[in-house]
């Protein structure tokens, strides 16, 4: 859903490539394309903030009864819906 120039995108994986989460290799079919591939601390990372993201939904959810978070999630998928208006969002 978010829009990014390509700048911007190359941003983002020369972080993650800083980082130690992603790597970067040359195609071995294509010399043109390069691939991005998660390494083991990219994929421990995203495990934890996976746990920790389904933790606060738990907490969050817990105070809501079933018919709220019914009327919750309605809501929000039609405010996504909403959003595909704008493609540069």
């Amino acid at each position: 859903m978010l829009c990014k120039d390509r700048a911007g995108v190359h941003r983002s994986i020369q972080t993650l490539i800083r980082h130690g989460y992603v790597q970067s290799r040359t195609d071995h079919h294509n010399g043109d394309k390069t691939k991005i591939y998660i390494t083991l601390t990219g994929e421990t990372a995203l495990n934890t903030m996976l746990d920790v993201v389904t933790q606060i939904d738990k907490e969050l959810m817990s105070v809501l009864s079933i018919q709220e978070i019914a009327q919750f999630r309605r809501l929000l998928y039609k405010l996504i819906s909403c959003l595909k208006a704008y493609p540069q969002i």
